[in-house]
C-alpha cells in the first residue's frame, strides 16, 4: 500500500484548535502537560506515577474479563503489573461492527505509538488499550454503519448504557449482508452489545498486544469514590472547567463541552440519567422517581460506585485514575474539549496525559486510482470543492470545455475604456455604466452556465463516473474516515488492516493518502 500525506490546513475539513495544537502554538502551553513529540515523552514517564496496588487491581480485573469472555488475554496484560509499564489509550464508544472507519484508525495509532515508544524508551514497556465507553448512552449514535453506500441500522427499544444493551434482533443485519467476514460476524454472537465489542476488537488488534478495557467494574470505581463525592457534595470542578474553557474562548478557540454542577449520572440496568441537587439535602435523578437524601447518597456512592458514571466532562480524569497511562489518542473534537479539562486533573494530583492526534486518512481504491489518472487529478485537487473539481475533470477530458471567460475579460476592458472615454466628457456617470456594464457580465456567466450545464448532460458518463468516484471519497460530502465502515475494504483484502498499520507513524501529524493494492 503506497501512502502520501498532505498538510491538515490544505484539506479544508478539521477545526483550527486541532491544527494550531498540533502546530505547538505557544498560548496552549497552559492548556497541556507537554506537546505530542517523541522527546516530550521521557518527562511524562518521569511525572507519571502508579501504585501497585492500583496495577494489581487493573491486572486482575482484566484478567477476570478476559476469563469471562473466554478469550486469552495478550502478553502486554502481565507486564502492567511492573512499575516501569505505562499504557497509551484510545477510547470510543460501542459502534455497530466498529462503525466508521477512524474506529480503526484510532486503535492503529494507539498500538502503533506503544511500539514507537518502546524503541525510543527501551527500559519500559508500553501498552496500548482500547478504553471501551460502555456506559455511553447516545444509542442513536453508534446504531448503525455505511457499507458500500448502504447504510446498515439496528433498533432495539432497550434504554441506558449501551454496554448493557442486547445484541437480539442483530442477526437481521447480518442477513443483509452475504459477504461479511466471520471475525465480524461471530463476535455478534455474544450476549450485550460490550461483549460483542470486546471480542471484535480483541480478535481483530490482540495480536498487536492490544488490551481491551471494560471500565464499568465495581473494583475500578472504587478507586474513584473520592472524585465521585468531591464533585456530587463540592461541586469541586464546574468553576475550574469553566475557568479553563472562558480561557480557551478568550483565545478564539470554542468551548466543545460544558461542566454541570454534578457531573454523574445514575447508573442501572436500563437507566442512565444525570443527578441533580434539589435542596440542601435532597438529590434526584432527573427523570425517574429516584431521591436520596445527602447521607442515602453518601452511602451509595461507599457502597455501590459502579452506580456513578462519569459525563463527558470527568470520564476522561476517570480514564487516567484507573491506567498508567502517558498518552490519549483521539480525533481532532475530542482533542479539542480535553483541552477544557486539564483543571480536573490539576485538583486530584493527576498527570495530565500527552494528546495525541489519531491516524487521519483516505483510502483510494485502485478502480478510482486508474480514473484520477486518466482525467490528469493530482492528489491534493481532491480537497477543491465538488463543483470546482468537476470542472476540472470535464477541462482535462473533454475536446474543449466552454467558457465565456476570453469575453468576460474583454468586457471589462471595454468598460473601462468607456469609463475613460466617458470623464473627459462629462461627470457622475461612472455609478450608471460599471451597473450597466454588470448586468452584460451577468449575462454573460448566465450562458456560460447554460452551455456548460448542456455539455454535462452530452457527457453524462463521465459526470456520473466522478460523482459515482466523489461519493465513495467524500460519502455525503464527509470524509471517508467520518463515514465509511472498515468492511468496505477488509471484504475484500483481510489484510487492509495490516496494511494500514505498516503505513501509519504516530508522529507524522499530516492527513495520509493510501491507495489501495489491485485486487
Amino acid at each position: 500500500m503506497k501512502s502520501y500525506s498532505i498538510p491538515f490546513v490544505k484539506t479544508q475539513k478539521f477545526n483550527p484548535t486541532f491544527i494550531d495544537y498540533l502546530n505547538e502554538k505557544s498560548e496552549f502551553q497552559s492548556f497541556i502537560s507537554q506537546f505530542p513529540n517523541p522527546k516530550n515523552f521521557a518527562q511524562a514517564i518521569k511525572n507519571r506515577s502508579f501504585s501497585l496496588e492500583r496495577r494489581k487491581i487493573l491486572v486482575e480485573t482484566l484478567e477476570q474479563q478476559y476469563q469471562e469472555a473466554q478469550l486469552t488475554p495478550p502478553n502486554t496484560l502481565q507486564l502492567l503489573s511492573q512499575e516501569s509499564t505505562f499504557t497509551v489509550c484510545t477510547g470510543h464508544q460501542l459502534n455497530i461492527f466498529t462503525g466508521p472507519l477512524y474506529f480503526t484508525y484510532k486503535i492503529i495509532t494507539t498500538i502503533n505509538l506503544a511500539e514507537t515508544l518502546q524503541k525510543l524508551y527501551p527500559e519500559n514497556r508500553f501498552v496500548p488499550v482500547y478504553y471501551m465507553a460502555t456506559e455511553d448512552h447516545d444509542f442513536a449514535e453508534i446504531a448503525h454503519f455505511n457499507l458500500f453506500n448502504k447504510q446498515y441500522k439496528f433498533e432495539t427499544e432497550e434504554k441506558g448504557a449501551v454496554g448493557k444493551m442486547s445484541t437480539d434482533g442483530i442477526g437481521s443485519l447480518i442477513e443483509q449482508i452475504s459477504d461479511m467476514p466471520d471475525v465480524f460476524k461471530n463476535a455478534y454472537n455474544q450476549s450485550t452489545l460490550a461483549e460483542a465489542t470486546f471480542q471484535l476488537v480483541h480478535n481483530l488488534f490482540s495480536e498487536y498486544g492490544l488490551l481491551v478495557l471494560e471500565p464499568d467494574k465495581p473494583a475500578l470505581k472504587n478507586l474513584f469514590k473520592s472524585v465521585i463525592k468531591a464533585d456530587v457534595f463540592e461541586n469541586a470542578f464546574l468553576p475550574k472547567v469553566e475557568a479553563q474553557s472562558a480561557a480557551l474562548e478568550s483565545l478564539g478557540y470554542p468551548s466543545q463541552i460544558y461542566p454541570r454542577p454534578i457531573n454523574f449520572f445514575y447508573l442501572e440496568k436500563n437507566l442512565r440519567a444525570r443527578i441533580e441537587k434539589v435542596n440542601e439535602n435532597q438529590y434526584k435523578v432527573v427523570d425517574t422517581d429516584l431521591v436520596f437524601s445527602e447521607n442515602q447518597l453518601q452511602d451509595c456512592i461507599e457502597q455501590t460506585p459502579e452506580k456513578f458514571s462519569p459525563n463527558v466532562v470527568l470520564r476522561p480524569l476517570y480514564q487516567e485514575y484507573i491506567l498508567p497511562n502517558l498518552s490519549y489518542i483521539g480525533g481532532p473534537a475530542e482533542l479539542a474539549y480535553w483541552l477544557q479539562l486539564k483543571p480536573t486533573f490539576d485538583v486530584t494530583n493527576t498527570p495530565f496525559p500527552i494528546l495525541m492526534p489519531r491516524h487521519c486518512a483516505m483510502v483510494i481504491p485502485s478502480k478510482i486510482q486508474t480514473l484520477l489518472s486518466e482525467w490528469n487529478i493530482k492528489i491534493e485537487d481532491l480537497f477543491l470543492d465538488k463543483h470546482l473539481l468537476k470542472k476540472e475533470v470535464l477541462k482535462n477530458n473533454l475536446p474543449q470545455v466552454f467558457s465565456m471567460q476570453e469575453e468576460k475579460d474583454m468586457l471589462e476592458q471595454l468598460m473601462n475604456n468607456t469609463l475613460e472615454k466617458t470623464k473627459k466628457v462629462t461627470k457622475g456617470m461612472e455609478r450608471f455604466i460599471s451597473a450597466e456594464f454588470h448586468k452584460v457580465q451577468k449575462n454573460l456567466e448566465k450562458i456560460e452556465k447554460k452551455v456548460q450545464k448542456q455539455q454535462e448532460h452530452e457527457n453524462a458518463q463521465l459526470v456520473n463516473k466522478f460523482n459515482g468516484a466523489y461519493e465513495k471519497l467524500f460519502p455525503n460530502g464527509s470524509l471517508q474516515e467520518r463515514v465509511s465502515n472498515v468492511m468496505n475494504f477488509y471484504i475484500n483484502d483481510p489484510d487492509f488492516i495490516a496494511k494500514v498499520k505498516d503505513a501509519v507513524d504516530p508522529f507524522a501529524f499530516e492527513f495520509a493518502i493510501h491507495l489501495q493494492d489491485p485486487l
